[in-house]
């Protein structure tokens, strides 16, 4: 990406939360893409609420929309734009399509950002947007493994979390691949929506690390310590910030 075009597209996380979830996930989209023609996507979803009959999320599915099983790692399916064209997603691309769906017909939507599988809720009724089909609180209460999750996990989330999740699906399958450079544009577009969240510092770092910046990567430790609130995450900056520079006295 141009240098202006990075630049303007950072400046646009920093304004995330002011727009729907839809301008989210098309900033997420630019962010992977930026070929991508967001006044293009906007109308191809206008026209598929234009021609929705009965419940949006049967519509989407009699459409075609369903989740991608057979390549659910590719960061294509985090593209509204490639969505769209393919009808297939994971659920948090499909759930904001199936929002904007909704709200553009008229009714009342919003997502929600549920432990390792984001819904939605479509009015009173709770949706699986990866095989668009009705799920209950107790269902997915259900199928969580470990720790129950908070007493607010079906509260609405709004734009600025969504992308934040999509960039974190993301930069984890670009770090699988071992693809640092775009681990770092998602990190910074992470860091553009929340500053102080000490995490995003943290893998700044470990990703500079990687590339052997070391200075570069001392920096964003820094700014993780600076920033952390929590023990773990303090601990592991010291740690890395001991590593690089053994008489910094940083751990002390």
């Amino acid at each position: 990406m141009h240098e202006d075009g990075k630049h303007n597209l950072i400046s646009a996380f920093d304004h995330v939360d002011t727009g729907d979830e839809l301008d989210a996930a098309l900033l997420v989209n630019q962010a992977i893409d930026a070929s991508i023609n967001a006044v293009s996507v906007r109308e191809q979803v206008v026209a598929l609420a234009d021609s929705c009959t009965g419940e949006p999320w049967e519509y989407l599915s009699r459409t075609g929309f369903a989740g991608n099983r057979g390549d659910y790692a590719s960061p294509s399916n985090s593209c509204i734009a490639d969505v769209l064209k393919r009808k297939t997603g994971i659920p948090i691309s499909l759930g904001v399509l199936l929002i904007a769906v909704a709200r553009l017909s008229g009714r009342p939507a919003h997502g929600i950002n549920f432990p390792g599988h984001f819904l939605v809720r479509v009015g009173n009724t709770l949706i699986d947007p990866f095989d668009m089909v009705p799920t209950s609180e107790n269902e997915r209460l259900a199928a969580i493994e470990g720790d129950q999750p908070p007493d607010d996990v079906f509260e609405p989330v709004g734009s600025a979390a969504i992308a934040i999740r999509m960039l974190n699906n993301v930069k984890y399958q670009f770090a699988q691949n071992r693809q640092w450079r775009r681990v770092l544009e998602m990190l910074e577009c992470q860091c553009a929506i929340t500053p102080t969240e000490a995490v995003f510092h943290f893998e700044r770092g470990e990703v500079w690390r990687q590339l052997g910046r070391l200075e570069v990567a001392q920096d964003a430790y820094l700014s993780a310590l600076i920033n952390a609130s929590d023990a773990g995450v303090i601990k592991a900056c010291r740690r890395r910030l001991a590593e690089l520079d053994p008489g910094s006295g940083v751990v002390h």
